[in-house]
């Protein structure tokens, strides 16, 4: 069980139809979430099967008393009877308001909608409403920072100096028009190269521009201020002239009044004007930590706060060059797909869940376990940047494993389902990773591979030996995870494939005749 806060994550085999527990305020969410991969393949998702409707509402009748509770909790897993226990509680004495939520990427069904008894349809999150959230503005990858000056209009300002670092900050009550104006000629919004936000469409941006057309005069008091870091600047009277400008902080503001017909001279807004040149190290890392920092005080992923960080750009810059877009922030995709149409796609978060497959063990998990588990902390200090500071060369050659991998699971053992197969595709990764890194020329077919990148493609005939390597090593995690479903009959494929102890043991265990195999089979790729 992951604790994380105010949140419990309790999905497992045992969970008793609860995925997750996450306690804001005086509310407590009960959320269950259920899966649907086909808004990723293109297709229009299934309507969320009945029985999910059925089962989900049944929940709160648990809860209602001592004797329905007891029943109940017999079904759960040891482990999450205190917190189920401190839930009833709370549901009895009514000192919380409860919301039993599903969130899933299928789409609504009114059928299933009317047999609702206990629980709103409006705690039903589909599909649909979930991508509404991922609608973004313009910003494209590798956009250079702006070189027209930002000029700002300003009633009151400060300075305070930071004599250690050489840096300089200004704080001004400045003119909201002069944004509008700026990014009227910005047409790529190169000012919000460097921010981690895209465009969310949501009821704040709507009450943003409300209160900017409606009540200009309260804007100062409405808005927690705009953050932009600069190479230089310079005060002359009431303006301030800022070069280079970057916003880092305040994004949603811009996009909110980026359409305004109007300006209004009497909305004024908190600037926090940074003056940091980026030449230095020191001083990339600590424009870095600003920038995940400033972003925090709302709720975002971890793995969009470490978009612009300086490893992520780069790695933006190298797959580029490999005809692989890199979507460092969620989004960026949709927005650029038709620009680079030819190209490959690969998210942050699935580079990351690669790369930690394969790392044989982290501590005393094992890496696949971890790539499964909560996908925010890859990007948690210590194991981002053990991930992710490695030479590039390496990192792409793992990431052409992982898709040579999944294309040879694709087209093969056509008899599984494609979701059976996909549940061992880390697994099968991290054992191709280990056998490849016992190879003796391992070092050459990574350096080889970056030259020339067209190599290690399923439909090259040189590949066939190295398809049936990779056959042969899904076909032993498959036989392997059959062996001990005989034993236990509630043993769960997923939580088996995404087990610590299960790959422990797999990777430990796989036939040692596939190394030379592979070994074969690369020195023909490359020779």
């Amino acid at each position: 069980m992951l604790w994380g806060g105010e949140i419990v994550i309790t999905d497992g085999p045992k969970d008793g139809g609860i995925d997750a527990i996450v306690e804001r305020g005086n509310s407590i969410y009960i959320v269950q979430s259920k899966f649907n991969d086909a808004i990723f393949s293109g297709r229009e998702p299934t309507p969320l099967p009945i029985s999910f409707y059925n089962d989900f509402d049944k929940l709160p009748e648990f809860f209602k008393d001592e004797d329905g509770f007891r029943d109940y909790i017999k079904t759960v897993d040891l482990s999450f009877h205190r917190k189920y226990g401190q839930l009833f509680n709370s549901i009895r004495q009514k000192n919380k308001d409860i919301i039993w939520w599903l969130i899933t990427l299928h789409g609504g069904s009114k059928s299933g909608e009317g047999r609702l008894r206990n629980i709103d349809a409006e705690n039903f999150q589909y599909y649909d409403k979930i991508l509404a959230n991922f609608e973004v503005s313009l910003e494209v990858v590798g956009t250079p920072l702006p070189l027209k000056l930002l000029k700002l209009h300003f009633s009151e300002s400060f300075t305070t100096p930071d004599h250690k670092r050489n840096i300089n900050t200004y704080i001004l009550q400045g003119r909201v028009d002069d944004f509008i104006k700026y990014i009227k000629d910005d047409v790529e919004f190169s000012i919000l190269a460097r921010n981690v936000r895209a465009d969310l469409r949501s009821k704040i941006n709507e009450d943003i521009g409300h209160t900017y057309d409606t009540s200009p005069d309260e804007f100062w008091y409405s808005h927690n201020g705009i953050t932009i870091v600069c190479d230089d600047a310079s005060v002359k009277g009431k303006e301030i002239v800022i070069s280079q400008p970057s916003i880092i902080n305040g994004a949603q503001t811009i996009h909110a009044l980026k359409n305004a017909h109007h300006f209004n001279p009497d909305a004024n807004v908190l600037v926090r004007v940074i003056v940091l040149p980026t030449a230095s190290k020191d001083a990339k890392n600590l424009l870095n930590k600003i920038i995940f920092r400033t972003n925090q005080q709302n709720k975002m992923y971890k793995y969009n706060l470490r978009a612009n960080d300086s490893m992520q750009v780069l790695l933006g810059q190298e797959f580029i060059k490999k005809y692989v877009f890199y979507e460092r922030r969620s989004g960026e995709w949709d927005l650029n797909k038709l620009k680079y149409g030819n190209f490959s796609h690969l998210k942050s978060t699935q580079l990351a869940q690669i790369l930690m497959a394969c790392q044989e063990r982290w501590h005393s998990e094992s890496g696949v376990g971890l790539a499964r588990k909560n996908i925010e902390d890859l990007f948690e200090d210590e194991i981002y940047k053990y991930l992710f500071d490695e030479d590039f060369s390496k990192i792409y050659f793992k990431y052409r494993l992982y898709k040579f991998v999944e294309e040879v699971l694709k087209y093969n053992r056509k008899k599984l389902e494609k979701r059976q197969k996909r549940v061992a595709l880390l697994t099968c990764l991290a054992i191709f990773w280990k056998v490849v890194q016992h190879c003796n020329h391992s070092e050459k077919w990574i350096s080889r591979l970056g030259e020339t990148p067209g190599k290690m493609n399923y439909k090259d005939k040189f590949t066939e030996l190295l398809k049936r390597s990779v056959v042969e090593i899904f076909d032993y995690c498959w036989h392997f995870w059959k062996k001990e479903l005989k034993k236990d009959r509630d043993l769960n494929i997923h939580d088996f494939f995404k087990s610590s102890s299960w790959n422990l043991k797999m990777l430990d265990n796989y036939p040692k005749k596939i190394n030379r195999r592979v070994e074969v089979a690369f020195n023909r790729l490359f020779e």
